[in-house]
């Protein structure tokens, strides 16, 4: 009889240990090249194809943070396992959402996991999803995007 216990025990120990895990999950978004000292950073993450790369605004899956400098950290944490994407975008006028021009085009900064860019629309989130699993902490880096406004010349940032 205390063998089956024991057996029991490790078992639970270990398929128990492993379901913790599968929430225990931190990501860091460092976000690099940020050119404008102003506004605040927006992130969202989802982990649900159908709402990216909208910007849901869940406490969980939802951060904001002032601009402070050229390169920022934003962490998510106690995350389930499972496939992620985010998208981060740089309010610049404080309107609480991004802003486009004309044909869509954003009026401000972004960014999208995996650096996906599509040419003429967002990214799908099969470009811009990674794998989160097994209680571990990640760490994906991503770089601003600006389009300069009609008329500007130079180098295409």
């Amino acid at each position: 009889m205390c063998k089956k216990w024991w057996i029991a025990g490790l078992v639970l120990l270990v398929f128990g240990g492993s379901l913790v895990a599968q929430n225990n999950n931190t990501l860091t978004v460092k976000i690099e090249n940020i050119q404008l000292q102003q506004g605040e950073i927006f992130v969202t993450l989802t982990s649900d194809s159908t709402q990216f790369p909208g910007m849901q605004f869940d406490d969980k899956f939802f951060k904001r943070k002032k601009v402070e400098a050229k390169t920022m950290t934003i962490t998510f944490q106690g995350l389930p396992d499972g496939n992620y994407a985010f998208a981060v975008f740089q309010d610049l006028n404080g309107n609480d959402s991004m802003d486009y021009k004309k044909f869509g085009i954003p009026a401000e900064p972004f960014a999208f996991s995996n650096n996906a860019l599509r040419k003429f629309d967002p990214p799908h989130f099969k470009q811009a999803k990674f794998l989160v699993k097994g209680g571990k902490n990640q760490e994906h880096t991503v770089q601003m995007v600006y389009h300069k406004p009609k008329g500007n010349t130079g180098n295409k940032q």
